[in-house]
């Protein structure tokens, strides 16, 4: 199966594709932390939007 995303990232020009990279990065590093630690983020979409 083939997905195909097209999104829009509005940032901080300032803050530079290598700043915005490491924000990225850390912001991974915390959700998988989370994960490790139980947290279902599929579950919680789920519930968020009624599926």
């Amino acid at each position: 199966m083939l997905y195909k995303l097209d999104f829009t990232v509005e940032y901080d020009h300032q803050l530079g594709q290598h700043g915005l990279f490491a924000v990225w990065a850390e912001e991974a590093d915390a959700a998988l932390g989370a994960r490790k630690a139980g947290e279902d983020f599929a579950k919680d979409v789920k519930e968020r939007l009624g599926l």
